[in-house]
């Protein structure tokens, strides 16, 4: 682990201390089976097996790097002891299962599906099971999200030959609803420094732009980045499985349980933040 270097300074033991509080065990497999399930991962698979996406993956390339980037300068050996003691057990067990859960959403693209190993099927349980909180905390955001939410859930499980859509459109509108609820247009806006044009689009706040102000408040500079890149890369993985859909090649139930539960886990992600400004 990142965190368990061969040093055994001082510095070092207040540093094992303080991770001593997180779930260490847990982590480590996340991350483990993360770094098989990327490493070498041939980003040029998805293109061949989808043929008629015409979707940059480059795009989705850069867009893992740096997200994966943002994880190791949060959670690095370089992070220093007293800004790993401000973060609270939440924003390293959730980030390091929002890099599982993005390996595992990346490894469901490609249209010929290969069964999980047992060690990916039980960390996939472990994340469910721990994302499943996140209805209750939504609900004291908003008890009228829940709808969208709910719903995009209820359709994954019907045996609809629609389902697909149904999933990804209530996933969407329950975003949208949720940003505009967390960061309202006006406030955005009043916010929005003056440098930050890609922070518009037609004199609206983008999605971008209402995650960082989800994250204003935060003070630990490598968690508000890694929150960004976050946001970008689940935006980038849902918008392809958008036009999987779009195109007619159709989505298997692993595809959309997989999108789903890493929405869950962004979800609950966010919401600690929300709730628990840094």
């Amino acid at each position: 682990s990142w965190w368990l270097g061969s040093h055994r300074s001082k510095a070092n033991i207040e540093f094992l201390k303080a991770a001593a509080r997180l779930n260490t065990d847990y982590i480590k497999r996340q991350l483990a089976v993360s770094e098989n399930m990327l490493s070498g991962y041939a980003f040029d698979s998805i293109a061949k097996s989808l043929p008629k996406l015409n979707y940059p993956m480059p795009d989705l390339k850069s867009t893992v790097a740096d997200f994966t980037a943002s994880f190791s300068k949060l959670f690095g050996p370089s992070l220093g002891i007293q800004d790993f003691l401000k973060l609270p057990e939440y924003a390293v067990s959730g980030a390091s299962r929002e890099v599982f859960l993005t390996a595992h959403v990346i490894s469901k693209i490609p249209a010929e599906q290969i069964e999980p190993k047992p060690e990916e099927a039980s960390v996939i349980d472990e994340a469910t099971q721990e994302s499943s909180s996140c209805i209750e905390l939504l609900k004291e955001v908003d008890p009228a999200l829940t709808r969208p939410f709910v719903g995009a859930h209820e359709a994954m499980r019907t045996g609809s030959s629609d389902r697909a859509r149904h999933v990804l459109v209530s996933l969407r509108e329950f975003w949208d609803h949720l940003l505009r609820r967390l960061a309202p247009d006006e406030q955005v806006l009043d916010w929005i420094p003056e440098a930050k044009n890609d922070y518009l689009h037609k004199g609206k706040p983008t999605r971008p732009a209402r995650f960082s102000y989800v994250c204003r408040n935060i003070d630990h500079k490598p968690l508000r980045k890694f929150v960004q890149h976050d946001s970008r890369m689940y935006s980038i993985l849902f918008d392809l499985f958008q036009r999987v859909h779009d195109l007619g090649a159709g989505l298997s139930d692993e595809q959309l349980r997989a999108i789903v539960l890493r929405s869950d886990s962004m979800l609950l992600y966010i919401l600690k933040i929300h709730g628990e400004p840094i």
